[in-house]
């Protein structure tokens, strides 16, 4: 049935056997429909304006380009795909998170019905179906798919069985025998970095690494990234106070929708073909030809839509066991979907950070000085963990100018599920530490809290902890500052505290930066390739996880060509053997970087079809214009389409060729553990641009019960011009919803064992609708159009996530006089 707003109670609980569809346009919601589960889902007009030539592109809410295959079933994810002969394989996972591995009997599991074969790491299975288990890594080279002497987190893969069905798999993972020997187990990063701690990669000191990293062989520190700047040591002898702060920040879980999964063949002659949920699959191939040691030309991978990724689906994850699994069992289609269980324990997780911040300043508020300590438990490999601890470490010192900074950011083995990418990457966990300390110095100092950032905040000219200069597009810190506390009312020099009946209502104000991240070789390219018709398709790597990024980049390619957005397709579910290489979709870099690119590639197009249209109508380059998707001589307007594919003369001879508009981008950076002439120690230029912001809370507090109401979440933030308001806007809230989780809610429990204690959704809590229904989340832009930005955008996904914890801390703390280091919050 469908119906108005009106006609329901926005309040009311709905069965479970109905589904809830909303389609929503600014002003007003216009039409929601509800229909039973199973049922054809009700199509109904959007109301979009028509399209016309004339309309610029960039700056509208347009639809996004997959909504209708989503919300009505027909997208495609990896474990929608079926072939002929497809096997499936199910994982055994050690139940120990640091043992020797005795032995494996597999022999009753090998003669379970259904059963095709069974795989271990054991070295005498190694050279059955063509060679040595490798060794793989995202900076350092220190996993393999399989353990094969020894494991080093609980849910690590001990085994996998391949069968014609998922239930027979599973069946038999019951029936393998291991028999292990425990091992001390450390879960404490700085009990692991202590001297006499037990080593649990005593083969630190053999392991390929990348240049620039800097692992400590004979410990458990797998790098070590330092950040100097000024002199701390003089600056904090001048400073009248000065603090010092631990502060922690727990486990937590990507919770993507869809769990990770992959689709593989080995082909018989030595190629690979891999359908992966991955937010990477350049770089997916790359681990793959490496660790296989195959040409680049012998790995395919493909990324269908991909349902959430969060960071969890960068770099690698399942994939080098899939294809391990089926070179063992060359010839077939073999799938391997995790259960959500295994998305707990055995795969990334995120965050994970210990920290000391020691902060100085003048009486006046002027901050000199900040020394820092951030220790990331990066579990038991190392995979993108090193890249985590430096970014993290990078922007620890958060949005301020502080002239004297040194920072120790440490990456350390522990016996826990390796740490990831996550969405912030490693930014909230700095700036959690950061914002308290700002809070905790005002306080202090007697001073407003919000003044003492705008004194204090980055402002252009200055230059960061790094040594980059901000220059005056980057954005405004202090209008953001101002606008976000602003919109929660905010009264300069008052508590901001109000008595309720049950408690308090309180409010605070935090700064936020992000920069996006990107390896210095992080290349993307763009393809804009021509129909005769003049319509054009646009052919780019980035993964759209859900974030709407096809539906942006259909916006950049239209305005920068003058079409309208409806002759823009763009090919959407990259595959390495067709798509231009990217490096992976991660870190806020998508809009910025890919943006650049296909504008480059408009203008090589443009070029192509003027140069065309020149030797067609016979007149000088000079005197041909391009204007809106036509082509302009003199008074003469001519549709594109007549030169996109080449121009016939009347005599048949055909003049120009078919026209492919090339672009592509490729960040100035350096890695950021080699030092350079006129730097200090970890500075050099690491970031192609900077995104900053300010984020508030209102909430009220119960401190006899602990309740914490949440009425307001605020962000400020100016990523330069927004490209999709709507799209834009979505991303914040989505930010601020899972920062909120993650300060209240989220957090992964181990035993002294090293044994996850809450590994399902009805122990590990996330945000429900239900826990919102009292919070007003509001989003400011703040469009300071950045110089190089395609039309002036930087990136802002993940932007919201990074400030929210401080802001309720700092709230909780204002009103109650009850300090908060840890997450998540408990009164």
């Amino acid at each position: 049935m469908l119906v108005r707003p009106a006609d329901v109670d926005a309040t009311e609980q709905l069965r479970p056997s109905y589904h809830v569809i909303f389609s929503r346009s600014k002003p007003q919601v216009r039409f929601f429909c509800i229909c039973s589960k199973g049922a054809n889902v009700l199509r109904f007009p959007i109301n979009q304006p028509k399209e016309e030539a004339s309309v610029k592109q960039v700056g509208r809410s347009v639809v996004r380009a997959d909504a209708l295959e989503k919300v009505t079933g027909q997208a495609i994810y990896v474990d929608d795909l079926q072939f002929p002969g497809m096997l499936h394989g199910r994982v055994l996972r050690s139940p120990y998170a640091h043992a020797k591995i005795v032995s494996i009997d597999t022999s009753a599991a090998r003669q379970a019905p259904g059963v095709r074969a069974v795989v271990t790491g054991r070295r005498e299975e190694q050279d059955v179906g063509g060679g040595k288990l490798p060794l793989v890594g995202a900076c350092i080279v220190d996993q393999l798919p399989l353990a094969m002497d020894r494991v080093r987190f609980a849910g690590e893969a001990v085994a996998v069985v391949v069968a014609d069905t998922v239930a027979a798999a599973e069946h038999a993972t019951t029936l393998i025998k291991v028999e292990y020997a425990e091992l001390p187990v450390l879960t404490d990063a700085r009990q692991a970095m202590a001297k006499d701690a037990p080593l649990i990669h005593p083969d630190l000191g053999s392991y390929e690494c990348a240049k620039g990293f800097h692992p400590k062989p004979g410990t458990n520190i797998f790098h070590h990234y330092q950040l100097r700047k000024g002199d701390t040591r003089k600056a904090f002898a001048k400073c009248d106070v000065v603090l010092e702060q631990e502060f922690s920040y727990p486990h937590m879980s990507h919770c993507q929708l869809e769990p990770h999964g992959a689709l593989v063949r080995w082909d018989p002659a030595g190629s690979v073909e891999i359908y992966s949920s991955t937010q990477a699959p350049f770089v997916v191939r790359g681990y793959l030809s490496r660790a296989f040691r195959l040409p680049l030309s012998k790995v395919r991978v493909r990324a269908p839509v991909v349902g959430g990724g969060f960071g969890g689906k960068s770099d690698y994850t399942l994939e080098p066991l899939a294809a391990y699994v089926a070179r063992q069992v060359p010839g077939v289609w073999i799938k391997l979907i995790y259960e959500r269980e295994e998305m707990f324990n055995g795969t990334l997780v995120g965050r994970g950070v210990t920290g000391r911040y020691k902060l100085g300043a003048k009486r006046d508020g002027t901050v000199l000085a900040a020394q820092i300590e951030y220790i990331l438990s990066g579990g038991g490999y190392g995979e993108c963990a090193i890249n985590v601890a430096v970014g993290g470490g990078q922007n620890s010192p958060g949005a301020y100018h502080i002239p004297n900074i040194a920072v120790d950011s440490y990456a350390v083995y522990t016996n826990l599920p390796p740490v990831g990418a996550f969405r912030g990457y490693g930014h909230p966990e700095g700036q959690w530490m950061a914002e308290r300390m700002m809070d905790l110095l005002a306080r202090e100092l007697k001073m407003d809290p919000v003044e003492l950032r705008l004194k204090n905040a980055y402002r252009a000219g200055d230059k960061n902890a790094i040594a980059q200069r901000l220059h005056p597009t980057q954005g405004d810190l202090p209008q953001c500052l101002r606008e976000a506390a602003k919109a929660v009312g905010w009264k300069m020099g008052q508590s901001n505290v109000v008595k309720t009946r049950t408690g308090f209502r309180t409010k605070a104000v935090c700064s936020l930066m992000k920069s996006p991240v990107q390896a210095t070789n992080a290349q993307v390219a763009a393809i804009l390739k021509f129909d005769e018709d003049g319509g054009v398709n646009l052919i780019i790597t980035t993964c759209d996880m859900g974030q709407g990024s096809a539906t942006v980049y259909g916006q950049i390619a239209a305005e920068a060509l003058g079409l309208p957005l409806e002759r823009v397709h763009v090919v959407r579910d990259p595959d390495t053997a067709l798509f231009p290489a990217d490096w992976q979709t991660i870190g806020s870099k998508g809009t910025y970087t890919g943006g650049i690119a296909i504008v480059r590639a408009a203008e090589d197009a443009i070029a192509q079809i003027r140069a065309t249209a020149a030797k067609a109508l016979r007149v000088p380059v000079a005197k041909v214009r391009y204007q809106d998707g036509r082509v302009v001589i003199g008074k003469r307007h001519h549709d594109i389409g007549l030169f996109t594919n080449g121009y016939m003369l009347a005599d048949g001879r055909t003049i120009g060729r078919p026209v492919v508009g090339y672009g592509a981008y490729t960040p100035d950076l350096q890695i950021p553990g080699i030092r350079k002439p006129g730097l200090q120690i970890g500075q050099g230029n690491v970031s192609a641009s900077w995104t900053f912001g300010a984020q508030a809370v209102e909430l009220e507090v119960n401190p006899k019960t602990g309740q914490i109401k949440v009425l307001q979440l605020v962000t400020a933030i100016d990523a330069g011009r927004i490209i999709n308001p709507r799209l834009a806007r979505g991303q914040v809230v989505g930010g601020m919803v899972q920062a909120l989780g993650q300060t209240l809610m989220e957090t992964m429990i181990y035993s002294d064992k090293g044994v996850l204690r809450n590994g399902r959704f009805t122990d590990y809590k996330i945000p429900a609708l239900e826990d919102l229904r009292d919070t007003d989340f509001k989003v400011i832009f703040v469009e300071t159009p950045d110089r190089n930005g395609p039309f002036g955008a930087r990136g802002l996904a993940e932007h919201g996530t990074v400030a929210i914890a401080p802001c309720v801390a700092n709230a909780i703390a204002r009103a109650t006089g009850q300090d908060l280091y840890s997450l998540p919050i408990r009164l």
